[in-house]
């Protein structure tokens, strides 16, 4: 897949689980620390776990939007990534009934119930009409790089699915199907590097009340996703015009504020944002570089220029997000722009309206491509978020 190719692929997925993101808005285990590598791919990122008593290296999507883990299973009906976990081969794995048990008749974004048997079973919905489907079961799991085994887990067995490429999903919402809610962890960090870079080894996903919160801590607002409040945006000295209100959480209507989320590669802002955002850059470049408008997607033209981001941006100045008390973000071009291909780069931000309607000015979200260089930590049951820029490899001893 050339550069151009994968830009428009980013775009697609960020645009859809935008749109479904706006759209979706217990069992105790023993003291528990689990810690994995995530793997760039495609812009997207992986964890690795082991599942059943031969602890099966299972290949899965790292995913703060969704709550639940589950894992491609034989027999399935579609063509899945190999290797796939054959339960009867696992002595520890155990089907959940319908039969009195508490999962089954949970709530939450994923649809459970039975299916005419003995079985509990269940559905998920993901952005761009992708979905999942099959019955829930429980075996132990391990985290790959260091953590505890664990006995017990429930997961999603999966029979039918669309999401291809991976072995499974592991959702980081915190709901009682979660793998967070099973384990009664409140925290969960992880450290981003280049998303570029699919040889970067040193990026980091922790889960477990050990986790540091580290850096600057604000407030997390969960609410089905998780929001924090962006006060200001600068770029250098400037301090871009926007209403506040714009860009924070409304607690009586349940809009607005900056969702973070890790399976988006474009962070989207409202078009009175973007427009603001825009007019900066060109008075900061605009006579410094050819615009080339030759990108577009659904009829809107991406904000590009000619050049190299890391070539061409050098003296760029920084870009701020400013949160509540101050705390501040610091962005540099490789946080800010998306290399399309050899010689054009384009500003990671889009209008919300462009892709999600004219009623969605209310929709924010921190893409993957902000979040490069930079540790977060989610501390669910203090409701507080803490980051830090951040080399991940100081995290490699951990």
């Amino acid at each position: 897949m050339s550069m151009l190719e994968l830009s428009h692929f980013d775009f697609e997925r960020s645009m859809s689980r935008a749109a479904h993101l706006a759209d979706t808005n217990t069992n105790r285990f023993p003291s528990t620390y689990l810690e994995t590598s995530i793997i760039a791919g495609t812009s997207a990122f992986f964890v690795f776990l082991q599942v059943g008593a031969n602890l099966l290296r299972q290949r899965l999507y790292m995913d703060t939007g969704s709550s639940l883990l589950w894992f491609y299973c034989e027999p399935c009906i579609k063509e899945a990534p190999v290797p796939l976990f054959n339960p009867k081969r696992s002595s520890s794995f155990r089907r959940e009934s319908c039969m009195g048990t508490q999962v089954c008749s949970s709530t939450s974004p994923v649809i459970i119930g039975c299916d005419g048997g003995t079985d509990c079973s269940y559905a998920v919905r993901y952005a761009g009409n992708n979905f999942n489907r099959g019955y829930l079961g429980k075996d132990r799991v391990r985290f790959e790089h260091e953590g505890d085994i664990v006995d017990g887990v429930v997961f999603g067995s999966a029979k039918y699915s669309s999401v291809t490429k991976v072995n499974g999903v592991l959702g980081l919402r915190n709901n009682s199907i979660s793998l967070m809610g099973q384990l009664g962890i409140s925290k969960f960090a992880y450290c981003i590097g280049n998303i570029t870079d699919t040889a970067d080894d040193y990026s980091k996903l922790l889960i477990g009340d050990d986790v540091e919160l580290m850096g600057d801590i604000i407030p997390l607002i969960v609410q089905g996703q998780y929001y924090i409040n962006l006060e200001q945006i600068k770029i250098g000295d400037k301090k871009l015009d926007i209403d506040p209100k714009i860009l924070r959480r409304n607690e009586d209507d349940y809009t607005g504020g900056l969702m973070l989320d890790t399976g988006s590669t474009y962070t989207i802002f409202p078009l009175l944002v973007v427009e603001e955002f825009i007019d900066a850059l060109y008075w900061l470049i605009g006579h410094l570089f050819h615009e080339n408008s030759v990108i577009k997607y659904r009829n809107y033209n991406l904000h590009c220029y000619d050049g190299v981001v890391s070539r061409d941006l050098i003296d760029f100045p920084t870009v701020r997000l400013v949160f509540e008390s101050g705390a501040t973000m610091e962005l540099t071009p490789e946080n800010v722009f998306r290399q399309f291909d050899n010689e054009i780069f384009c500003l990671a931000i889009v209008p919300s309206e462009y892709f999600m309607g004219l009623g969605s000015s209310e929709m924010l979200l921190l893409g993957n491509v902000m979040q490069q260089y930079y540790y977060f930590a989610y501390d669910l049951k203090q409701e507080k978020l803490s980051f830090t820029r951040m080399d991940c490899a100081v995290l490699d001893p951990w």
